[in-house]
């Protein structure tokens, strides 16, 4: 039979409605999907969704959201049975207190006036926290100053020689120099490290500005131009005068005002990005007065008590619960968006919490004179801005930590790909590699090792008082972190709940190991029978950081690629090569570095040996050096 294609239109229309919801009727509802797939994974479900709902405000410390989010580890943690880790005057508590090293901006007046204009507060500009403003009360000439870029690509800069702001008003414009469709003229992936935001505060600040004004620039290719930053919020301080950010129409109304309608904002923009442009713009009257306080924070602990020979020894299992909040640091999107932070870490506390559960459950079913180590189940705070609460505990522990025979340190499990999750710190204690071993053989994933250890988390604070530890993590970063699309309904709860299984297994293994946990420095590789030396991939499954480097990386800077360096180790290839505290990395053998795990993915594809053309950022200069990579336990 021939069928006329005129027809087949109706056919279809005929056909699909009944085919559709044949369909519908016979795909398993989402209930049903989770009572198929087990206790385990419904309650890992409940934490993780629980724990990155919007509602806790992307569980920045000091917020109500966060507050919310300790309450709940300290129910499930006095729920699975443990008792309160810490004491306080006298009394047990679930909570460690500690000061944060970011502090609580208290705006108490802000105003943005030119001419007849006044620029509404919350709506046109903000006060950021990224300056300094203590009853700042000033009128003063508005200078136009470009990008604010000290020295760019093809000896660009914003500032003519020997240029002097002192006592002005400096308007700058965010980002660099673009093309007619707000590309950057200098990247052809985002925008470069010159767009770096900290270096044009800077810039203004040491050529004597009495107050900045941060322009979104019109037209730019970036979601952020429509963004203002929290009030008091932004980021670090990177100057010691009031810095306002204005939209790009609330810009160009103050600039009009300003100069009594004799010059525009957008020709202005357009000089900038044809070359060095600096003019005065008029007069304009500002005022900012804000305080900062150091914000508290707390870790949340529970212990379940060892007994018998081992009760004087500890475990640790950390994860840290704090996240990004709105993004005003820390964010590889900008400021402005809530942060849920699904995968980093609520995937990571929900974890925790049920290995806390499953661990009393098989430490009370032991015979009574089986020695057990404590255990101690802690959500750190601070983590993200600069490990402060996993330091603070090292701090003031609640044992000697020469007592503390192990860290486990959970910190992102909750979007593996194929199943990968990356194991760290196998040899930072002797014998350690070879007891995992069975462990990790034995698992449902593909343990991916790497036994040094990398990555700015709570086990570097261990690892620094020269506690044995474990690091676990994906193995495969993916696009969404420190985003806001780090949402729960990404995470794989089958995978996490595997990973879940591991360490339970790996807990209850460390808690009664008979052995002592004894910290290698050195850390060697193992022989094999043969006598070679045995990597850390001794199966398909496994792989390693086959080479060091030696920085402490930074946190991200708001508009800027690269890595920040924030510390650099002694005696390793980066110091032997040159790189400085400060530096920011920008290029790899010639190729632009997005982010750290851009950076880590490209050293991780490198041997001992490999000579490497890295290119820095120091101190608006681009320095080109030459580091020659080591093995991991080279110097260790």
């Amino acid at each position: 039979m021939t069928t006329s294609l005129r027809t087949i239109p109706i056919l279809l229309a005929a056909i699909c409605p009944q085919t559709v919801a044949q369909a519908q009727s016979k795909a398993p509802r989402i209930h049903e999907m989770l009572e198929s797939l087990g206790e385990d994974v419904r309650t890992y479900d409940s934490h993780v969704t629980t724990l990155a709902n919007p509602f806790l405000q992307g569980r920045l410390p000091g917020t109500r959201g966060m507050e919310i989010a300790k309450e709940y580890v300290e129910y499930w943690l006095r729920r699975a049975g443990a008792e309160p880790a810490f004491e306080v005057d006298g009394t047990a508590s679930w909570r460690q207190t500690f000061l944060l090293g970011q502090k609580s901006t208290i705006i108490k007046s802000a105003a943005l006036t030119a001419g007849d204009v006044q620029l509404t507060d919350g709506k046109d500009f903000v006060l950021t926290g990224l300056g300094a403003a203590a009853g700042v009360d000033l009128d003063a000439e508005l200078v136009f100053c470009g990008y604010g870029i000290q020295g760019g690509k093809d000896a660009y800069t914003s500032f003519p020689e020997d240029t002097d702001l002192k006592g002005k008003i400096a308007l700058v414009l965010r980002f660099e120099p673009m093309d007619e469709q707000g590309k950057s003229k200098w990247s052809t992936r985002g925008w470069s490290a010159s767009a770096g935001l900290q270096q044009k505060l800077e810039a203004c600040n040491k050529r004597g500005a009495a107050a900045i004004l941060l322009v979104n620039t019109a037209g730019a290719d970036d979601p952020r131009t429509k963004q203002l930053y929290e009030p008091g919020g932004g980021g670090s301080r990177a100057a010691s005068v009031p810095v306002f950010q204005l939209t790009p129409d609330a810009a160009a109304r103050f600039v009009d005002a300003a100069s009594g309608g004799s010059e525009s904002l957008a020709a202005w923009t357009a000089k900038a990005n044809a070359g060095t442009a600096m003019g005065s713009l008029g007069k304009a009257h500002v005022e900012a007065d804000l305080v900062r306080e150091r914000l508290p924070g707390e870790n949340v602990g529970g212990v379940v008590r060892g007994r018998g020979g081992l009760a004087s020894e500890w475990v640790v299992l950390g994860a840290h619960l704090d996240h990004l909040g709105y993004g005003s640091f820390g964010s590889r999107r900008g400021a402005g968006q809530l942060h849920p932070g699904a995968d980093d870490n609520a995937s990571g506390t929900a974890g925790m919490l049920m290995i806390a559960d499953a661990y009393r459950r098989w430490a009370s079913l032991l015979p009574q004179d089986v020695p057990l180590r404590n255990v101690l189940f802690i959500a750190f705070s601070g983590e993200e801005s600069g490990l402060v609460g996993s330091r603070h505990y090292v701090k003031e522990p609640i044992a000697p930590l020469d007592k503390h025979a192990l860290m486990i340190n959970f910190d992102m499990i909750g979007r593996m790909k194929d199943e990968r999750l990356s194991v760290s710190g196998t040899r930072s204690a002797a014998g350690m590699e070879e007891w995992l071993d069975p462990i990790l053989e034995a698992s449902d994933l593909t343990i991916v090792v790497n036994a040094l250890g990398f990555g700015g988390s709570d086990h570097q604070a261990f690892l620094a008082k020269r506690v044995p530890y474990l690091f676990s993590i994906i193995a495969d970063f993916h696009d969404d972190y420190h985003t806001p699309d780090d949402v729960s309904w990404k995470i794989d709860r089958e995978g996490a709940v595997k990973a879940v299984h591991l360490y339970t297994k790996i807990v209850e293994a460390a808690a009664m190991r008979s052995e002592p946990f004894v910290w290698q420095a050195r850390q060697p590789r193992r022989t094999k029978p043969d006598g070679d030396a045995d990597s850390s991939a001794p199966t398909a499954s496994r792989a390693s950081m086959k080479v060091r480097f030696g920085i402490k990386p930074g946190n991200y800077e708001d508009d800027a690629d690269g890595v920040q360096v924030d510390g650099v180790t002694p005696d390793t290839p980066a110091e032997k090569g040159g790189v400085q505290e400060g530096d920011r990395i920008i290029s790899w053998n010639g190729e632009k570095v997005g982010d750290i795990r851009d950076w880590m993915t490209k050293l991780m594809k490198h041997d001992p040996g490999d000579k490497v053309k890295v290119g820095v950022l120091r101190k608006g200069k681009i320095v080109e050096l030459v580091v020659e990579l080591e093995a991991p336990n080279t110097g260790r």
